[in-house]
């Protein structure tokens, strides 16, 4: 479950820095299946950044505590993800600084790192990834019964010939 939500974390934050945003809130979502006849459990939780951020590492530690916070054991659960919040745009100029919290001093620095695991990560296959999500298998949605996507995809439409 932890490799899971490493890996959704992972390319939540890819897709926030392509999009030029940064992130305020990161939540958490467990749930079990419920089509099975099994005890149910759905959870959620969503906690505040200090300092608003794009890196992969802040999402993945805020989001491993609040796994510890929502999981029971016990409970067959079926999907585990995480939702950025409170999105803005990422403004390099400045970053507003709190009193109990230092990382908005490292997220210049921080921001330069990611942009060169993106980088690394679009040049290679196996680039650069956190070490919960290297020794996992592949946890994208499986598609084998989706639809077709034809109003929104042209390489997708069907192609009459006369």
């Amino acid at each position: 479950m932890k490799s899971a939500l490493g890996f959704h974390c992972q390319r939540a934050g890819e897709k926030l820095r392509r999009q030029g945003s940064q992130a305020n809130v990161v939540g958490v979502f467990l749930r079990t299946n419920r089509y099975k006849q099994l005890p149910q459990l759905n959870r959620s939780s969503a906690v505040p950044l200090m300092c608003p951020s794009q890196d992969n590492y802040k999402f993945i530690d805020s989001a491993l505590q609040q796994l510890k916070l929502i999981y029971k054991p016990g409970y067959e659960y079926q999907k585990v993800g995480v939702i950025l919040d409170e999105l803005t745009p990422a403004i390099d100029e400045g970053f507003q600084l709190d009193m109990f919290d230092t990382s908005a001093f490292d997220e210049a620095k921080r921001r330069e790192l990611m942009a060169i695991t993106d980088m690394m990560n679009a040049k290679f296959k196996n680039g650069i990834k956190p070490a919960s999500v290297i020794a996992t298998s592949n946890w994208h949605m499986k598609q084998a019964f989706r639809s077709n996507r034809w109003t929104t995809r042209l390489d997708e439409l069907p192609i009459a010939k006369c």
